[in-house]
């Protein structure tokens, strides 16, 4: 293993390659990474839709319904053996009809639920909405459905009360991108700080069925806002990662 020592070329994110993205999503978690120490992964908003039943009180007759997508990430830190009991904090979202994101909401999240409510009228633009997550959320690792029954009452741009349900919606883990960069006799494979801490860099000689997949031993340094593993390239031999949790 050689010194790690980045190109220039390197140093801006923008310049790595976002090809060979293979991931895990295992139960299994590496040795190195199952200690009582507090660990964080991510989740997105999938195709969470809302659409209105009505419209200052008027059924879809008047105003024909209109669906738009909410959109957002949240970060779960907790730790190993009792995901259930972390702490979550929404990082992203943006609320239909309305616009507004974190900066202006009072939110409630916990591993069965997520809340947002801002006081308001006519001229206060309100939000009221709920999130029900199907199952409850319980590793790191998985998906769940947000429950039809999620309903909405959110005051719009123009002045106008909203108010509906979710009529689809997944709440599922976040991938982070693996990405890597030749340079010489060393390869550089990277991803983001941000919300990885569960996982670790996996390696293998194949990808053929059966394969087992081994902890990278190469140490694991952050630089900027990646992490960066550097290994040597060896002339005959293949090798193919992966990040797992």
């Amino acid at each position: 293993m050689l010194p790690i020592s980045l190109p220039d070329s390197m140093k801006h994110p923008s310049n790595l390659k976002r090809e060979a993205r293979l991931f895990c999503l295992g139960l299994s978690l590496a040795a190195s990474v199952l200690s009582a120490s507090a660990l964080t992964c991510a989740f997105v908003l999938q195709h969470v839709t809302f659409t209105c039943t009505s419209v200052d009180g008027n059924p879809p007759a008047y105003y024909p319904p209109v669906s738009a997508v909410m959109t957002g990430q949240f970060a779960w830190t907790y730790r190993a053996g009792d995901f259930a009991n972390g702490t979550g904090t929404v990082t992203e979202l943006i609320v239909p009809y309305s616009g507004k994101g974190i900066g202006a909401l009072t939110l409630v999240l916990d591993n069965t639920s997520l809340t947002g409510t801002l006081p308001g009228n006519f001229h206060g633009q309100g939000v009221d909405f709920g999130l029900t997550f199907t199952p409850a959320l319980a590793s790191p690792t998985q998906s769940v459905s947000v429950a039809t029954s999620s309903s909405f009452d959110i005051w719009d741009y123009s002045g106008r009360e909203r108010l509906g349900t979710v009529t689809t919606g997944q709440i599922v883990p976040y991938q982070p991108p693996l990405a890597f960069q030749k340079a010489g006799t060393n390869v550089f494979l990277s991803w983001p700080t941000n919300y990885t801490d569960a996982f670790v860099l996996e390696t293998a000689s194949s990808l053929a069925v059966g394969i087992q997949w081994q902890t990278s031993s190469a140490p694991r340094v952050v630089i900027g806002p990646n992490y960066v593993v550097t290994n040597s390239i060896v002339s005959g031999r293949s090798a193919f990662y992966r990040l797992a949790q």
